[in-house]
């Protein structure tokens, strides 16, 4: 017997009418058993409340396109010709085998109902009743091409986080429509995969469209999507390349190994995710046999193969923020920006953000980022942010952030709460994409965190061999900080609490003095050096050349687009160069080779990955980057190290491989559909900027 759930919101009863005729469509199935529950409904008052402050994005309130009065009076309506129907409980949800939600959709859908819709169905998800279990979301548009889609987008697609299969049907109230062949295909774990990513369009070709379609009752078959849907469309036309023998010929290979090796015009050639050779393309032909066995072939003849970029330090989420105010000290800057806007956000918000930095880091030649995510206003941000990771194709860590001191109270968190739900995330996500994606523990910094949690924190880290990532020494205010509440300056309070290890990311380090470099020195801890940001904020100049001639590893890093205001990771390099050329009077300081093994090994170093990344070597995973090189900015060119450093920019990048599998290609993602996130980006950030202008004047500054 398979026993199939129907669970459905409806605000004004034309969900609970489809979700009985798709009950009684899989009922007609030989050996299923279907139970039909609801969600409850807001309160009569609730929904005339929500109903008159309704105010739609570009119109006016819903009073003015509809009779408030009579719309109310359906609803009650509603209400009552649906009390007989039981109220869903989670033992529901563990009796099925299969789950259908139904959802309507219409443009009057008011954000208090979806917002119950989706707090219910993330919460059921999240707690694993679910778990491996088909599950389909009935909508009731009449198509989604007939101008819904600003509507499916703000009500069904935040839950794609969950995971879920979506299935576009035709509004109607026939239940003839809704038949066992429809249902059946759930019903029975038949899951067929339409293209991943797309909302299915139920209507069969010639099916009436539109206001037509729900007039007629809507005809045709049941087509639903693939499991694990990201939020916006995928294109997986590229995927076939992923596992094939590809060689890379013609270009500037530079492979960042132990000689930096050069070769001109050289080689790469990868199979299985895994470089095989590397070197000069031979002029007579003696190579040409390896053309017969590869199924891909890139001609790079006037780029530059470089190894995949590491990002060691970002905050994704704030692509919301870039550009909201440029000229403040870090201290404003957080409390009248940042912490405003984190806290405006929902949770579709948290994804489109990160979604829109995954993409710009592998447009701008990054194939590994360290998130560091500190704001948990919803249990599911951070996985959230890893499933935009996951999505984009990106290879890299999230390091877990929290404080447990009341900077900002909305903010904080306490310890256990802290510790608590890191573990959930390394449980379900470290080493998940098939090791593509880390977790990593991050104290945010150290003037919002207790010497009680910074031990915990310290101890843990060590307990499960995770990297711990930390803001140290940014400002000088931050020395000051703990020499007032602890005697001591930001990296002895590091070491004190036994958080200082090879494991241990020193983020910024700016205020670090000589007993502190030598103790990072010393423990084989990491430097993350963000040049864009330190000057952006005008928080100061790192010791970095200083640091490597001890020996400290350091890596490189945009920080988060709130305080770049981009993530452009070649534009780093030249800021890097140039930063401490002028700071140390010193023209020779930082020359292009060194800043470009600070943007590879020196990333890798800090990932603990230089055996498998940083650069292009025999057995390494294949994570390149192939730059362009034929622009007018940047040829003729003399080294192709200059030219990548000084010249070079996020939009020269042409191609970016992670793992063998091509995710940027001609310049363009092929995993994600860029407009479209681009678009609901834009659309929710206007939203964020009406909210909050009010009451922080930056949010309505228009220049």
């Amino acid at each position: 017997m398979t026993r199939i759930l129907v669970i459905y919101y409806s605000a004004f009863g034309h969900v609970h009418r489809m979700a009985q005729a798709a009950a009684e469509g899989a009922g007609r199935t030989p050996g299923c058993e279907v139970r039909v529950v609801r969600i409850p409904e807001m309160t009569a008052e609730e929904n005339r409340v929500a109903l008159l402050d309704r105010k739609p994005p570009g119109e006016g309130k819903l009073t003015g396109r509809f009779d408030v009065a009579a719309r109310f009076r359906k609803y009650e309506a509603s209400l009552e010709e649906q009390r007989d129907i039981p109220v869903a409980t989670n033992d529901d949800l563990r009796w099925a085998d299969g789950v259908v939600w139904g959802f309507p959709t219409y443009y009057g859908m008011m954000p208090s109902q979806v917002k119950l819709f989706l707090e219910f169905a993330g919460e059921c998800c999240a707690n694993g009743d679910l778990e491996g279990k088909p599950a389909g979301v009935m909508t009731s548009t009449g198509s989604i091409h007939t101008g819904h889609e600003t509507t499916l987008v703000t009500s069904i697609v935040p839950l794609l986080h969950f995971g879920m299969i979506f299935v576009g049907l035709p509004y109607t109230e026939n239940p003839e429509y809704l038949t066992a062949d429809a249902i059946g295909p759930l019903a029975l774990r038949g899951v067929h995969p339409g293209r991943s990513g797309q909302l299915a369009d139920a209507r069969s070709p010639g099916a009436p469209h539109g206001r037509k379609a729900r007039r007629a009752g809507g005809q045709g078959g049941l087509r639903l999507a693939c499991r694990r849907v990201p939020l916006m469309p995928v294109r997986t036309e590229s995927g076939a390349k992923a596992m094939s023998r590809t060689l890379i010929r013609g270009a500037a290979v530079l492979t960042m190994d132990a000689a930096r090796s050069v070769y001109f015009p050289g080689y790469v050639l990868y199979e299985d995710g895994r470089i095989l050779e590397a070197g000069e393309w031979p002029a007579d032909g003696s190579k040409d046999e390896s053309l017969s066995g590869c199924s891909h072939v890139i001609e790079a003849d006037g780029k530059a193969v470089i190894p995949g970029l590491v990002n060691a330090h970002t905050h994704l989420v704030q692509t919301f923020m870039r550009g909201v105010s440029d000229d403040m000290p870090l201290a404003a800057w957080s409390r009248q920006v940042i912490w405003p806007a984190c806290l405006a956000m929902d949770k579709e918000d948290f994804y489109l953000a990160a979604l829109v930095g995954c993409i710009e880091n592998l447009k701008t030649g990054a194939t590994y980022i360290m998130d560091h995510h500190y704001i948990h206003t919803f249990p599911d941000n951070d996985a959230a942010v890893l499933q935009a990771m996951a999505d984009s194709g990106l290879r890299g860590h999230m390091a877990r952030g929290g404080v447990d001191l009341s900077y900002e109270p909305r903010l904080s968190e306490t310890p256990d709460d802290i510790f608590r739900r890191t573990e959930r995330l390394l449980e379900r996500w470290h080493g998940a994409e098939s090791g593509r994606i880390e977790v990593a523990m991050g104290p945010l910094n150290l003037y919002g965190c207790s010497k009680p949690f910074l031990e915990q924190a310290a101890r843990y880290s060590r307990e499960r061999d995770i990297i711990c990532h930390i803001h140290v020494a940014e400002t000088r205010e931050q020395i000051q900080n703990t020499m007032e509440r602890f005697g001591l300056r930001n990296l002895e309070l590091v070491e004190a609490v036994g958080m200082l290890s090879p494991k241990t990311q020193v983020v910024h380090g700016i205020w670090l003095d000589d007993n502190e470099l030598e103790s990072v020195r010393s423990s084989g801890a990491s430097v993350v050096h963000c040049p864009v940001s330190n000057m952006y904020l005008a928080s100061g100049v790192a010791r970095v050349p200083e640091m490597l001639r001890l020996g400290i590893n350091v890596a490189l890093g945009t920080d988060g687009p709130g305080s770049n205001n981009s993530q452009d990771n070649l534009e780093v390099l030249k800021f890097a160069a140039c930063l401490h050329k002028v700071a140390n009077l010193d023209a020779e300081s930082l020359p292009p080779m060194q800043v470009l093994e600070m943007a590879t090994m020196g990333g890798a170093r800090a990932m603990g990955r230089e055996r498998e990344l940083g650069s292009i070597e025999p057995g390494k995973l294949a994570d390149l980057v192939i730059v362009d090189l034929n622009k007018p900015h940047i040829r003729p060119v003399h080294r192709v190290s200059s030219a990548l450093v000084y010249n070079a920019n996020g939009g020269d990048v042409d191609t970016v491989i992670v793992g063998g599998r091509t995710v940027v290609e001609r310049g363009r993602c092929v995993l994600i559909d860029e407009e479209a996130v681009l678009r609901r980006a834009q659309v929710r950030v206007d939203a964020l900027r009406r909210k909050l202008a009010p009451d922080y004047p930056a949010f309505g500054v228009r220049e």
